[in-house]
């Protein structure tokens, strides 16, 4: 009697036309949010705790009643909350604010759209996370490697599961150059880069002691380097 069919175009874009104008009915330029799909992310600046608190219950507020007006539901386990600036943690420790009903604290970290955020607004913990998702991946390529022939399969296992992975977000998140020093993301960017490595020595059928260079070894494995993913995620958002 309502909707749509699961899977038909018609409700995403039904849906796009009706938080079209959310921003002007919550009273925010276009400078003060961003979204994606369902995700909805918005910011305020200001001098104070209190001043900043105040301004996002407000728009809080405006956006839970636009919400309600046209039969959306606000998903509270979802609903994140991060100061960053100068405030002191002992500050923001039981900072809140009401959304909807709801009391949202304060995080260290802030996720949006599969990235997360630290504080000081750096993708750190993104990178640390997708670091540690690449050396467990690559670890479970080296045991397929036991079962499967060395070659395509194992470079078709490789690239959706681990380049799939490292490519998300990519553009915003990695730095297209790896340099000698191994201190916050770049610590994150090296081990990501000796995963694929690894990865490429299970495909090739080698091992670290065989001393291939790593170039050599990512043109035999059919896989391409950090920077190089870095680089085409860059090409394909310009």
């Amino acid at each position: 009697e309502y909707g749509v069919r699961q899977g038909s175009i018609l409700g995403p874009i039904l849906y796009l036309v009706l938080v079209a104008d959310v921003t002007s009915c919550v009273g925010i330029g276009n400078e003060e949010n961003s979204g994606y799909a369902d995700d909805f992310f918005y910011w305020a600046v200001g001098d104070s705790l209190e001043g900043v608190g105040s301004l996002l219950e407000s728009r809080a507020d405006a956006f839970s009643r636009f919400a309600g007006r046209n039969g959306l539901v606000l998903n509270a386990a979802k609903t994140q909350l991060m100061i960053g600036g100068n405030a002191k943690k002992k500050d923001v420790a039981g900072f809140t604010i009401n959304v909807g009903g709801i009391e949202v604290h304060q995080f260290d970290e802030i996720e949006f759209i599969g990235v997360k955020f630290d504080t000081a607004f750096t993708t750190v913990p993104h990178n640390i996370n997708i670091a540690k998702a690449a050396v467990k991946r690559a670890a479970l390529i080296s045991r397929l490697a036991v079962h499967l022939p060395n070659g395509k399969y194992l470079r078709q296992l490789v690239k959706g599961l681990m380049i799939g992975k490292i490519s998300y977000a990519a553009a915003a998140v990695t730095i297209p150059r790896l340099d000698n020093e191994c201190k916050g993301s770049n610590a994150a960017h090296r081990a990501i880069q000796v995963a694929i490595n690894d990865a490429a020595r299970s495909i090739v059928g080698c091992k670290r002691r065989d001393h291939i260079h790593v170039r050599d070894l990512l043109e035999r494995a059919g896989l391409p380097s950090l920077n190089e993913v870095a680089a085409k995620a860059v090409a394909l958002e310009t």
